[in-house]
């Protein structure tokens, strides 16, 4: 199996909607490793391993997130790099 890590930072409305707790059951139901957090600028940060197509079809389910009806990821800024199976499991920081 070839693995693949991601890191993305999802802008908009993430913070304080309860997208780092939906993040880490849906990259738990995919089996991803890595984690997810809220930074100071209020973007949240993504570091994620797994094969290719298991991360992007996590970032197309989380780009897809709607809180009343109102899309809460505004844009995405994702950059592929090789894993270094550094994780375990995923993880939400503080």
């Amino acid at each position: 199996m070839i693995m693949h890590r991601v890191t993305a930072i999802f802008k908009g409305r993430v913070q304080g909607v309860g997208f780092r707790a939906s993040t880490k059951m849906i990259a738990h139901e995919l089996g991803l490793a890595g984690y997810v957090q809220n930074m100071p600028d209020g973007t949240v940060k993504l570091v994620a391993e797994a094969e290719k197509s298991a991360l992007e079809r996590f970032l197309r389910i989380m780009k897809s997130k709607e809180i009343l009806g109102e899309r809460i990821v505004e844009n995405l800024d994702v950059s592929y790099g090789e894993a270094t199976r550094e994780f375990n499991n995923f993880e939400i920081r503080k």
